[in-house]
């Protein structure tokens, strides 16, 4: 028996469902990203460089909702391994974009293939037909969220973070 099925059925809300699914995805990626040298942002700040090349870290911090000294640590680190540069930007000297390294695209396409088997690995204990429901049902409850996130936050006010943080809310998800 698995451990969600010992659970009280009163456990079964959807904040409790992601947390597990988000700590035991976790759990399950870091070995991963860390024997290619990456940490789990680290993998998420390349991922979004590729998607869209030269972002500065406020771009980056605003894009994965992350504070920007958590940021600047990462890509500390992916700069230090030999992932990403920092680079001036042309229009702005007090500005730097990140830019991913020849290694760092080849490391982490190696992470993504990995990190696919494992998510592979977890929708196939789910029967074929519940697979794409699934995965559609997770997006359209990310879009969800962030719709009522963005309606409850006045553009112009300060809201908390989960880390107790306040800051101005960014931009409306797309």
């Amino acid at each position: 028996m698995s451990q969600l099925e010992e659970c009280p059925a009163e456990r079964d809300d959807l904040h409790w469902l992601a947390l597990r699914l988000y700590r035991g995805l976790g759990n399950a990626e870091l070995p991963v990203v860390r024997r290619h040298g990456l940490s789990l942002w680290g993998y998420e700040i390349l991922t979004l460089l590729i998607e869209r090349p030269a972002l500065s870290q406020v771009d980056i911090a605003a894009a994965l909702d992350l504070d920007k000294n958590k940021v600047v640590r990462v890509v500390d680190e992916l700069e230090a391994a030999g992932f990403a540069d920092r680079v001036p930007d042309r229009t702005d000297r007090r500005r730097h974009n990140i830019a991913v390294t020849h290694t760092g695209r080849e490391t982490r396409a190696l992470v993504e293939n990995a990190l696919r088997q494992i998510e592979e690995t977890l929708f196939n204990t789910l029967p074929p037909a519940q697979r794409t429901t699934t995965r559609t049902g997770l997006r359209h409850l990310v879009a969800a969220l962030d719709d009522i996130i963005y309606q409850a936050t006045p553009p112009d006010s300060e809201a908390e973070t989960l880390d107790g943080k306040h800051e101005a809310p960014t931009t409306r998800p797309s």
